[in-house]
Order: C-alpha cells, then sequence, then structure tokens
C-alpha cells in the first residue's frame, strides 16, 4: 500500500468520524420559559418584600409610641405633679393668692404643652420656651430659691421653627437638681440658640448652669431629686432626636467659665414655608 493511500484513508476515516460523533450526540436542550411559575415567583418576592416594608413600618410606630409614653411620664410625673398642686394649695392657704394663681396658671401652662406633645410630637421654638419659663416657675417655687436664667436667641432664627415639644425639659430639670445645689449662692442659667454656618435650618441649642459641675453633681445628689430620670431623660431626648434626623446630637459636658456644666443639641428646625 503506497503512502498515499494511507494518507487518504486516515483522511476519510478522520471525516467519517467526525460526521457520526455529531449524529449521535444528541442537541444540548433549550431552556424553556415557564411563563406562570416566573409571574408567581415574581409575585411571590414582591408580597415578600411588601411584608417586610410593613414589619419595619409598624416596628417605627411602635416605637415612637413607646417613646411619647416615657416622655410624658418623665415630664409629668405624679411626683412632679403632686409638688407643684402642693405649692399652689400652700401658697392659698397662707393668703398668697396672687402668687397662687400665678403658680397655677403656669401649671396650666405646662399641662397644655404636654398632652398636646402627647397628640403631636412637633411644637415650635415659641412654644418650647414657653412651657420651659412655665416649668422653671413650678420647680424654683419648689426648691425654695431665686433661680435666674437668661435667654439669648440669635435674631436669624425663626421661633416659628418646629423641634420635639418638651424637648429641653429633662436638661433643665438636671441643672435644676443635680448642678444647681445649696452650696451654690447665685444659681444661675443660661439658654443660647444659634444658626449653624453652612447649615440651613440647623441650630446650635446650649443650656449652661454655674453649678456643681459633672464630677460632683454625679456623686453628691439632693435625696429629693428625681436622679432615676436623669438617665432616662438622656436617653428619651437622644431617642427623640434620632427621629428628626440621624445626624442630630446631644451632649452634656463641662463648660468653660464661669459656667460649670453644658448640655449641647445639634438638630434641624422644621421651618413652615414663608
Amino acid at each position: 500500500m503506497s503512502l498515499l493511500t494511507i494518507v487518504l484513508t486516515s483522511a476519510l476515516f478522520g471525516a467519517l468520524g467526525m460526521w457520526w460523533g455529531q449524529r449521535c450526540t444528541p442537541p444540548r436542550p433549550e431552556r424553556v420559559s415557564n411563563p406562570p411559575q416566573d409571574a408567581w415567583m415574581e409575585r411571590h418576592q414582591r408580597l415578600r418584600d411588601q411584608s417586610q416594608l410593613a414589619q419595619r413600618r409598624h416596628d417605627v410606630r411602635h416605637t415612637r409610641h413607646e417613646v411619647q409614653q416615657q416622655t410624658l411620664q418623665l415630664h409629668l410625673s405624679p411626683h412632679f405633679m403632686f409638688n407643684a398642686l402642693s405649692s399652689v394649695q400652700w401658697l392659698w392657704s397662707e393668703h398668697k393668692r396672687d402668687r397662687a394663681a400665678r403658680l397655677f396658671s403656669n401649671f396650666v401652662t405646662l399641662w397644655r404643652h404636654h398632652w398636646r406633645s402627647h397628640e403631636a410630637s412637633m411644637h415650635t421654638l415659641q412654644e418650647e420656651l414657653e412651657s420651659l419659663q412655665a416649668y422653671l416657675t413650678l420647680e424654683v417655687q419648689r426648691l425654695g430659691r431665686a433661680v435666674a436664667m437668661e435667654v439669648r436667641i440669635d435674631p436669624s432664627v425663626s421661633l416659628d421653627g418646629r423641634l420635639p415639644a418638651l424637648l429641653l425639659q429633662p436638661a433643665l430639670e438636671n441643672a435644676l437638681w443635680h448642678g444647681l445645689d445649696d452650696s451654690v449662692t447665685h444659681p444661675l442659667l443660661e439658654l443660647a440658640i444659634s444658626p449653624q454656618e453652612g447649615r440651613p435650618s440647623w441650630v446650635n441649642m446650649v443650656l449652661r448652669d454655674n453649678g456643681v459641675g459633672l464630677s460632683r453633681s454625679s456623686s453628691t445628689t439632693s435625696t429629693d431629686a428625681p436622679s432615676d430620670h436623669v438617665s432616662m431623660g438622656t436617653e428619651i431626648t437622644s431617642m427623640r432626636l434620632r427621629e428628626v434626623h440621624p445626624e442630630a446630637r446631644f451632649e452634656l459636658r463641662e463648660a468653660r467659665a464661669p459656667w460649670s456644666t453644658e448640655v449641647w443639641i445639634s438638630l434641624p428646625l422644621v421651618v413652615p414655608n414663608s
């Protein structure tokens, strides 16, 4: 057999082998779509996403409701209400009717703001200042001595701006009961509200006192002071600020002389459209 014959025979058998392999190899099955099943899977995923979203919304509402309840209990504790009304009764029995009437008027003002906060969690800065002054008047009567508070507000800050209702009351309570003890001869408070540069509608709110300072106030407090409210008030304030904006901040810190302690709050005021 010649070399040419061998080469031709090998080529022929190779071609036949390739042809036979192609015939015997079954074709790769194509993916057959199933529209009803695909639609069911898509609908199932959509329903599951909606269910998870509804659960998250429920959790948020539940958390907000709990915070509102805790805030109301914190601000209108039975201890505070009893002492406030007892002060009114005592003044009336001592025939100091004008002082009793003014004190009761402050109690009603504070009560009204508190119950409004239960229905609407936000109110104006003007209303916040009114409730803060009413609370200070009631607590000063309980303390039995004068406490002066100066309020300084930058003219560019709108009093119509809205913020969480009664946000500053826990800070004021802490200053009165834990900072300004009997060793402070002339107790003073200062509330300063100023705009933040480069952040429209954002403000800094700083409440300062000239009391004993953080180190002493944490170790020595009045036996009548509502100390169990301090940590709860701080926690609730932080939670309420986070609801307003994730970058809102609350800090209790040492202050520069002549002050000793200050509460610093950074948050945006919700300003109505003009």
